[in-house]
């Protein structure tokens, strides 16, 4: 008994221990469920509708972003990411205890973390970035201590990083990437050992990086840019050896870089330091790096050479800017040429340094470069031919350094190029015709400061996009091209001074009207201002100073009033100086010097300020401001015509009759104005009558009979309305039926007051009585052209619907259902849905129709349902209930909808016979799903082709399959809605949810049909129009590049089409391919790892694209490749090791990318491989031993990597190789001295640029097939062996090596290469090498290069020099070489340099010089050469530099050498011993920079043409013995930094003007005769820059100088005020003051009169009817330029003031109904407002006309260039620029603003779109049709008035509007900010590609910031504006430029077009916001490009 009981106890503990368990289970389960609902209860915005989806109907780990555990059910992740949601994050996500991964990135959460997320004791991922976040980041996340990744960025966080985060040491990725937090970088970071990513861009950051960084064993990335750090990089910081990206852009942070950088950071990819404080050389070992992909030095203190970077094949962005790299030497920029197998690399810029040299050829390599800078340098030579090969380069900026020759006609090749920049270099001869072929892109041109010559192209006309265009400072002559100033585009500056322009400027010069600078100053033009010139009303700088133009200023440039700049000097202007100039309140500077100038000096304005203007040299001027020093006027020419009595008698008279005039006139207009008004104040819609209805339809005629129903009969007719015909459709009620008066008033009142596009829309209506006296109801709709879904389900059978139709025809139903329950105001039930009742429009767009059943739910109502007694509905669509007699709900429309949606899939109506009480439509649907839906569904939608993306029939298996999921999921949707339960059904708008996803599942679904697709979706740019023959016209198997196998794809052939876009992931659905060609095209962005599904490939081509990433290592997967080309991209990473597995490859390619790692050993498998190429990226470490197995390969190449170490012994086991390409690396070791044994067929041998050492290997003498030998770059020893065999070669280069010894017999191997008489190239300098040039080296007649300097060569040079024809340079300085300058030099006419400078060579310079004419350089110093200059130098015409200093040159200078025009660099004849003067030719050298003649003996006087020289940096004449004054005229020469006039017998006053001299850093007057007073301005205040030493009789001056005082009567004396001024200013004074006080009596009453005749007269002026029908040739269609509803608008010419003017005449439609109305509003609008940006009203005419009809017109000032509809929408040949649309959207903001605030009334306008904005010939914006327009008079209590019967337009009205809202400023705002979104998008908002789920406003609200090129208006790109504005994504200055403005632009447009009133922002705000976004614009480019100005 007892143990019964025991084992009862223990039975009953058992079940009360599992009772407390179940229970703690489900608390703990209810815990993370409520914890989720908080989570849900504080998300605000669920865009996607994720939300509502999280209910109870299933378990929450099965909601959306739910992962649970599979034990204990408890959520251990939460993932939210990019779902859009918005809200906050909730404190119980602290409750969820087993969560690991909290990820809520990329949404908008706002407000602080939640403390209670510390509570996460599990949690490994916290990802939080880029959402709204803001306040200190929570300590206590440190609680989490098991977090593996913590990212935070794109927030809002401020203050320091918590210490308390020390304890999370398992941290492998932190990520606190823009936000504001400060503070220095925790130490204890340090202790992240597991650490790989730390990123802390864009803070606040500041101090060191601290120490401890360097134990991050693991850290690969690492990024503090945009931050205050400082200091250095510590030692430690070098000790992260992992590290493969460190980015530190824009910080304090200076020092040297490590020596060994490259060898602590072996794996470095990415190296971005610019805008630093770094300094020191680049490291050397820099070059190492062959994984480099990125390297940005830019805008540091780096110093010395540029490395090579030979091994860096990946090398994509390379920039070294604005350092201090060079020293002018020619070897600078051989660096350029050890990038020459880059060719992926995409910028390139080494600008702003000290690089000398020549620019190598190699450049034309980088056909993808996009960017090439290499401005202010000292790089000299021809500008390559080949640059025509860089047909991606968009920008060139070459300017400021010493190139010489003609610009390549090549250039016109670069169709991409955007700018090019060529100025202040030495170019000469024609501008090439081929800048014309640059017809699309080209934004800037500049060829300033060159010597350019002969006349501009004509051609340059054909550049429409250009926006700059500067020829200054060159020699160009003859007319200025009319077609110049055709060019619209030209924006920012037209510039063509300083040339040799003749004739006049054309009237043509009127059409800049946007143009900002115009300068034609230092020409020869003639001839009068222009009056057309007045139109550049954009001017901000105008220069015509230095011709010699005549006549007055034009009173036209009074509209120039944004001129800061205007100069007119030096010209034959006469007349007076208009007072006007003195208003321009922007003004700066006005030269108005040295003209013909009379009268009276303006006193206001400018005129006040004497620093602003200058009128030297105006004699005839008088008056003004003292400080202008001017005679005084005398009093004739101030004495004024005294008013007559006439005069004052017959104005008053005149003035009175006009105001009775006035007064009668408005008395009648309102009579008019009140009589109309009163007679249409009623009628909601335009009515027509039973007659007009009666004739339209024939009758009532049974042929034009289409449809009937139980109340109506419905006819197709044609009717006038709004004078338009239109094809509608007149619904006839059958009063006589019972109820049909109650539909007819069911239906007006639904239709009434909704408006939907999934509803019929209601055009008027009839309610009258017929010929016999019977009522008569009808109602007018469209007419729907595709009929009703009952005609194409059950009439139409031929052409059935397909399953795409039918899905979008219950889309839209369902819309227009949802729109109904919900949305409408009013809840309304539909009560009789039916096919019948779905009309379908030319599109097939589902309208709902026959609201004749529809029930109202009134507000005063309780319940949402009404009585359904006396409905009858239809049979079998009507819900059950309502047989029932339940009350009408939403349930019954859902019934209705959800049969018609089976009976539209199924071809069955529900009333077939085969439906009965026990089958209904519902349960035969049911019963047939999932497995008999294909046999159910109707046999048309299978056999109907669908439209594109589509596929074309039901004949694949695979589009079967997709369509029979679809359907089983409509079906789903039909049988939920139609269930028989009403609680049972769905909402409707889950039903149309669900659709729509549908739909969106069908459209993605395919195989190869659909794979194509993709791709052909995914290509963005298609030059050849490819892409449009991929359509269901064809088979895809026949469409181009498509080869098929059974109907499958097997091959793609896509390359060389020039495509753009991204290679769709779908291409690994074709299974079957075997070939993947896509090479020669711009594809981007990665190879998708889809391609590793391609199983049966064996070829796959990507060469010459831009795809970037890493290699995918599924590629592996396809086996059978043979062929594998991934060459010239941007792949990063290692080949990946799974590459090991494709053992039947022959050819691998990957050079040009940015590969990283190490060359596989696996490579040595692949033994069928014949050709390996991966040079030009960043490989490293040594060639594998594997390599020596390919016995088959005869191509390797592996140049410009990082490669080390020797070259294994098993290389020279492949004795298959014949091109071995190992240049620019860090390899070293000795070759093998039978390498060319080895190697028999070896025809290139490249290994320039490395470590080799010892000899040059004898055996290659052996080498007979060798054409290229490059060894440069080397530690080369020894002798150069001897090539008698080697006939074939064509290039050998051993420079820089340390070859030689110096003894006679170095030079025996030249004489052995005396056979290779196709020797192109022969480099032999900066080496050691002894000897005398032998004789046999004068063979190579093909020679184009011949470089030996820097040895230790002596002897002659041999007279058979001048054999070397072809020879272009010739560099044999600084050797030992004497005697003579052999005369043969004179025979190579081909030469361009030439460099026999430090030598040792004596006698006279050989006159046959003067044969070179191509020769640009002569550097003949420090020799011993004596005689006199042969004058035959002077027929060097094209030479820019000639030094002949440090010799013993002697006699007089030739004068022929002044005349070289082309000397523009540097004439250098100083340390010689010259003598006589400097004649007065030299004023020809105009363009020349340093100019020096000191330490001779040249005597006289400075020539006063020296002043010509404008151009002149340095002048040195000092040690010669000149005398006499300094003339005026070196005012002129405000260039100079140095000036050099000490040790001459220079007399008289230093020239104040010369401390004006800004750019001066070195003026040296020492020891000469200088007298007077010291000046003590501008640089005279300087010491350190002034010397004056040696001159006795100068005084005053700063106390610096210590000079004496100078006497009182000097310094003090001043003229007194003769005694007659002093009585003459009193008289004179009260004279005026009497002239003052009559002239302001006559305005007074001038004033008085018409004032009070026009204060009660609001009319205008008015014209007759019968002038305007005469004007309009009697209202012609030929002069009819637009209609709209309520008139018609002529253009017309009318005489005013005896002067014909073009007019537009609006013409009011009165028999539209609201016309009148119309007419009186915009009357009584523009009436009271005037504004420069509103349209302007000429007259008005309300009259009758010759038929006795009312007649009103508006004439307004016709606009030139149309409306902006047209340049939008019509005119796309010649779009808007950017700036011209910034400007027309700043001009409507001000109008709005005018009319909103500033008009006296609010006036709201109601109907802003781009067709009612006209713009004039300067392309100002007008704001026109105020027909809509209402006034809030000040006695409203409010700003609002009703919008009822406010039509608007779609797309631009207020969303508010269309729900009967109150009219009011927000509506206009709203319109104002769609219409600027069009504007600059170009698309319509009611575009086809815009719906319900997408709007304009939210397209770009989804697109910025990030995308903003992509949807702007491509037309924008097309044209060329100011700015540099780049007008397409291709140029990346344009991206740096224009995508920030647009971007606020687009904010601003979107801001305005919020759905929310109260959100949009006022429009003064939008004005100023606009107005900044334009200064900034111009700002930046004006400051970068002319700062001068």
């Amino acid at each position: 008994m007892h143990s019964r009981n025991t084992i009862s106890s223990i039975i009953l503990s058992c079940i009360f221990l599992l009772c407390i368990l179940f229970s703690v289970s489900s608390s703990v389960d209810e815990t993370d469920h409520l914890a989720l609902l908080s989570v849900k209860k504080h998300i605000t915005s669920d865009p996607y509708q994720i939300m509502p989806l999280w209910n109870d109907s299933i378990h929450f780990c099965n909601w959306t972003g739910i992962v649970c555990g599979l034990r204990h059910r408890r959520v251990v992740t939460l993932d939210l990411i990019s779902f859009g949601f918005s809200g906050s994050i909730s404190p119980a996500v602290g409750n969820l205890t087993f969560l690991r991964k909290l990820l809520l990135e990329n949404n908008s959460f706002t407000g602080n973390i939640p403390q209670e997320v510390g509570r996460l004791s599990r949690l490994r991922r916290l990802r939080l970035s880029n959402n709204s976040l803001s306040g200190e980041i929570p300590s206590n996340i440190s609680w989490c201590k098991n977090l593996v990744q913590l990212s935070l960025g794109r927030n809002k966080f401020i203050g320091v990083i918590p210490s308390e985060f020390e304890s999370l040491t398992k941290l492998t990725y932190l990520d606190l990437d823009f936000n504001e937090l400060s503070g220095e970088i925790p130490k204890f970071i340090g202790n992240y050992t597991s650490l790989a990513t730390l990123s802390g861009w864009d803070n606040n950051f500041q101090g060191n990086i601290p120490d401890t960084l360097g134990q991050l064993s693991d850290l690969r990335y690492f990024s503090f840019g945009v931050s205050n750090l400082s200091g250095i990089l510590s030692l430690s910081f070098f000790n992260m050896s992992s590290l493969t990206t460190i980015e530190l852009v824009d910080t304090q942070i200076g020092g040297n870089l490590p020596s060994d950088i490259a060898q602590r950071f072996l794996g470095l990819k990415i190296l971005n330091l610019p805008m630093n404080k770094f300094s020191g050389p680049i490291p050397l070992s820099l070059s190492n790096v062959t994984d480099l992909e990125h390297l940005a030095l830019e805008e540091n203190a780096f110093t010395g050479s540029v490395p090579s970077f030979s091994r860096q094949q990946r090398l994509l962005h390379f920039t070294v800017d604005m350092n201090q790299l060079g020293n002018g030497g020619s070897d600078n920029l051989n660096f350029v040429s050890s990038l020459a197998n880059c060719t992926n690399l995409r910028k390139l810029g080494f600008g702003s340094n000290n690089l000398g040299g020549v620019l190598p050829r190699s450049i034309s390599n980088f056909t993808l470069l996009t960017s090439l800078i290499v401005e202010r340098n000292l790089i000299s030579g021809n500008v390559p031919y080949e640059i025509g090969q860089l047909v991606n380069v968009g920008r060139l900026y070459f300017y400021s350094n010493q190139f010489t020759g003609r610009i390549p006609y090549s250039i016109g090749n670069l169709k991409n190029l955007g700018a090019l920049d060529l100025s202040e270099n030495l170019l000469s001869g024609f501008i090439p015709s081929s800048l014309g072929n640059l017809t699309l892109l080209l934004s800037e041109l500049n060829l300033r400061g060159n010597k350019l010559e002969g006349i501009v192209p004509s051609e340059i006309s054909k550049c429409r996009g250009l926006q700059l265009l500067d020829l200054s400072r060159n020699d160009v002559s003859g007319y200025i091209p009319k077609g110049i100033f055709g060019i619209s585009s030209l924006t920012i500056a037209l510039d063509l001074s300083d040339n040799h322009f003749v004739g006049y400027l054309p009237i043509e010069v009127g059409t800049l009207q946007n143009v900002v600078i115009f300068d034609v100053s230092n020409n020869m033009l003639s001839g009068a201002i222009p009056v057309s010139l007045g139109a550049c009303t954009s001017l901000v700088a105008l220069s015509m100073a230095g011709n010699t133009i005549e006549g007055e200023i034009p009173t036209s440039f009074r509209a120039l009033r944004g001129l800061e700049f205007l100069d007119l000097s030096g010209n034959n202007l006469t007349g007076r100086i208009p007072e006007y100039l003195g208003d321009f309140v922007f003004l700066k500077t006005l030269n108005l010097s040295f003209n013909g100038f009379d009268g009276k000096l303006p006193e206001l304005g400018a005129f006040k300020n004497a620093s602003i203007v200058s009128i030297y040299g105006n004699t005839k001027l008088c008056g003004g401001l003292r400080e202008f020093q001017l005679p005084k006027c005398s009093l004739v020419k101030l004495r004024k015509k005294q008013i007559p009595l006439s005069l004052l008698i017959t104005i008053p008279v005149i003035s009175v009759i006009f105001v009775l005039i006035l007064v009668v006139t408005f008395r009648w207009l309102c009579k008019r104005k009140n009589a109309s008004t009163e007679s249409t104040k009623d009628e909601n819609f335009p009515r027509v009558s039973y007659q007009s209805l009666l004739e339209a339809t024939n009758g009532f005629s049974s042929a034009n009979l289409i449809g009937s129903g139980n109340f109506s009969s419905i006819y197709k007719t044609v009717l006038c309305l709004n004078n338009e015909p239109q094809v509608v459709v007149v619904k006839v009620l059958k009063l006589a039926v019972h109820g049909a008066d109650r539909s007819f008033i069911a239906e007006c009142e639904a239709l009434r007051s909704i408006r939907h596009r999934n509803l019929v829309k209601v055009l008027t209506c009839c309610s009258s009585l017929d010929f016999q006296g019977n009522d008569f109801k009808a109602l007018v709709y469209s007419y729907m052209v595709n009929g009703s879904l009952e005609d194409w389900l059950h009439q139409n059978r031929v052409v059935g619907l397909n399953f795409l139709q039918r899905l979008n025809i219950v889309i839209d139903l369902a819309g227009a259902l949802h729109y109904l329950h919900r949305e409408c105001g009013s809840l309304m039930i539909h009560c009789d849905i039916k096919p019948s009742n779905v009309l379908l429009d030319a599109d097939f767009v589902a309208h709902l129709g026959d609201f004749g059943l529809a029930r109202f739910v009134h507000p005063n109502f309780s319940t949402s349902r009404t009585s359904s007694l006396g409905i009858k509905g239809t049979i079998r669509y009507a819900a059950p209930e309502y047989g029932m007699g339940s009350m009408v709900s939403t349930y019954g429309d859902v019934y209705s909808f959800g049969i018609l949606i089976l009976e539209l899939f199924t071809g069955n109506r529900p009333t077939d016979d085969m439906f009965n009480d026990a089958l209904s439509l519902h349960s035969f649907v049911k019963m047939a799903i999932p497995d008999q839906v294909v046999e159910i569904t109707d046999p048309f939608l299978l056999k109907t082709g669908q439209e594109e993306n589509m596929a074309t029939d039901a004949r694949d298996s695979e589009m079967l399959d997709g369509i029979e999921d679809c359907l089983t999921s409509v079906y789903g949707i039909g049988i939920a809605c139609s269930m028989e339960i009403p609680g049972d059904r769905i909402e409707i708008s889950n039903a149309l949810k669900q659709l729509q996803f549908v739909k969106k599942t069908f459209v993605e679904h395919e195989t190869d049909h659909l794979a194509l697709l993709s791709i052909k979706k995914h290509i963005t740019s298609d030059p050849y129009q490819i892409m449009p023959l991929w359509n269901d016209s064809i088979h895809f198997c026949n469409w181009t590049g498509i080869v098929c196998d059974n109907q499958r794809v097997v091959s793609l052939k896509l390359g060389y089409r020039g495509f753009s876009g991204s290679i769709s992931a779908a291409v690994g659905n074709l299974t079957f391919l075997r070939e993947l060609l896509l090479h020669c095209n711009d594809f981007t962005g990665k190879i998708p790892k889809e391609v590793g599904r391609l199983s049966r490939l064996w070829r796959l081509d990507v060469w010459n694209n831009s795809l970037s990433g890493e290699i995918p290592s599924n590629i592996s997967r396809c086996s059978n490749l043979v062929d594998l080309d991934l060459s010239r991209n941007n792949f990063i990473g290692v080949i990946p090791n799974e590459f090991e597995s494709l053992t039947k490859l022959q050819r691998l390619l990957f050079y040009s990318n940015e590969l990283t790692g190490e060359i596989p050993k696996f490579i040595g498998n692949f033994t069928s491989l014949t050709y390996i190429s991966g040079w030009e990226n960043h490989f490293q470490g040594n060639i594998p031993n594997t390599l020596g197995q390919l016995s088959n390969l005869w191509h390797f190449n592996f140049g410009l990597n990082n490669l080390s170490g020797i070259l294994p012994v098993s290389f020279f086991n492949i004795s298959s190789l014949k091109e071995i390409f190992l240049f620019y690396n860090q390899i070293g070791g000795n070759p093998p001295s039978d390498i060319a044994q080895i190697f028999l067929g070896l025809t290139v041998l490249s290994l320039a640029r490395n470590k080799f050492s010892g000899p040059i290997p004898l055996s290659l003498s052996n080498a007979t097939n060798l054409i290229i030998l490059a060894l440069q770059g080397n530690a080369f020893t020894g002798s150069v062996p001897s090539f008698s065999r080697v006939q074939s070669l064509n290039y050998f280069v051993v420079e820089g090596n340390q070859l030689g010894n110096g003894k006679s017999d170095n030079l025996n191997f030249v004489s052995s290469l005396a056979n290779c008489t196709n020797l192109r190239n022969l480099g032999f300098g900066t080496n050691n090498l002894g000897g005398v040039l032998p004789k046999s080296m004068f063979n190579f007649t093909l020679l184009t290069e011949l470089i030996a300097g820097e040895n230790l060569i002596s002897g002659n040079i041999p007279s058979e020099v001048g054999q070397l024809v072809n020879v272009r340079r010739l560099f044999l300085s600084s050797n030992q070489l004497t005697g003579r300058i052999p005369d043969s030099i004179g025979n190579l006419e081909n030469l361009g340099v030439m460099g026999l400078n430090n030598n040792l060579l004596s006698g006279f310079i050989p006159s046959s010089l003067g044969n070179l004419t191509l020769l640009s350089k002569l550097y003949l110093q420090h020799n011993k050469l004596e005689g006199r200059v042969p004058p035959g130098l002077s027929n060097c015409r094209g030479l820019q530099v000639l030094d002949l200093s440090r010799n013993n040159l002697s006699g007089y200078i030739p004068k022929g050498i002044f005349g070289l025009s082309s000397l523009t660099i540097s004439l250098n004849l100083s340390n010689n011993r010259f003598v006589g003067s400097l004649p007065t030719e030299v004023s020809a050298l105009q363009n020349l920079v340093a100019f020096d003649v000191s330490n001779n003996m040249i005597s006289g006087i400075l020539p006063f043409v020296l002043g010509s020289c404008t151009s002149l940096v340095e002048l040195s004449i000092a040690r010669n013995t000149i005398e006499g004054e300094i003339p005026t005229s070196l005012r002129s020469l405000r260039g100079l930094e140095v000036l050099d006039l000490s040790r001459n017998n220079l007399t008289g006053r230093i020239p104040e003007y010369l401390g004006e001299f800004l750019f001066l850093k070195t003026l040296n007057l020492d020891l000469n005769g200088f007298d007077g007073k010291f000046p003590e301005l501008g640089a005279f205040r300087n010491k350190s820059i002034v010397s004056i030493y040696g001159n006795a009789k100068l005084c005053g001056g700063l106390p610096e100088f210590q000079l004496p005082k100078c006497s009182s009567e000097e310094s003090s004396r001043k003229k007194q005020i003769p005694l007659s001024l002093l009585t003459t200013i009193p008289i004179i004074s009260v004279l005026f003051v009497l002239i003052v006080v009559v002239i302001f009596c006559c305005f007074c009453k001038r004033k008085k009169a018409p004032t009070e005749s026009s204060s009660e007269d609001g009319s205008f002026p008015q014209v007759s009817y019968q002038s305007l029908h005469e004007a309009t040739d009697g209202f012609s269609s030929a002069n009819l330029i637009g209609s709209g509803k309520f008139s018609d608008v002529y253009k017309a010419t009318l005489h005013r003031k005896n002067e014909p003017q073009f007019v537009a005449v609006k013409v009011l439609k009165l028999t539209v109904h609201g016309a009148d109305r119309s007419f009186i509003a915009e009357c009584e609008a523009l009436r009271s407002i005037r504004h420069r940006n509103l349209v302007k009203v000429l007259t008005s005419c309300s009259s009758l006309d010759f038929q006795g009809n009312d007649f009103k017109a508006l004439v307004y000032s016709y606009m030139v260039n149309g409306s902006l509809e047209d340049w939008l929408h019509h005119n796309q040949d010649v779009g808007l620029s950017f700036l011209q649309r910034l400007n027309i959207v700043i001009d409507l903001a001000g109008a709005l603003d005018y009319i909103h605030r500033q008009c006296g009334s609010l006036m709201i306008h109601c109907d802003i779109k781009p067709s009612n904005v006209l713009l004039d010939s300067d392309l100002v914006a007008h704001l026109g049709d105020f027909g809509l327009a209402r006034f809030v008079h000040p006695d409203s209590s409010t700003t609002h008035t009703s919008s009822l019967g406010i039509k608007g337009t779609i797309g631009y009205a207020a969303p508010e509007y269309g729900m009967g809202s109150k009219v009011s400023t927000y509506g206009d705002v709203y319109s104002y900010g769609i219409l600027i979104l069009e504007l600059f998008t170009g698309n319509r908002p009611i575009d086809d590609m815009f719906g319900d789920a997408l709007s304009l406003h939210s397209f770009a609200k989804m697109a910025i910031p990030d995308r903003v090129m992509e949807i702007t208006d491509p037309v924008l790109f097309g044209t060329r504006e100011e700015g540099n504005m780049a007008t397409d994504a291709r140029d990346s200055e344009m991206h740096d430029g224009i995508e920030g403005c647009l971007t606020s632009v687009y904010g601003i447009g979107i801001a305005c077009s919020t759905e929310i009133p109260g959100d949009r922002i006022e429009i003064s705000n939008a004005l100023n916001q606009l107005q900044f976004v334009k200064k900034t614009f111009l700002k930046g480019r004006l400051t970068r490009r002319f700062g001068r100005i």
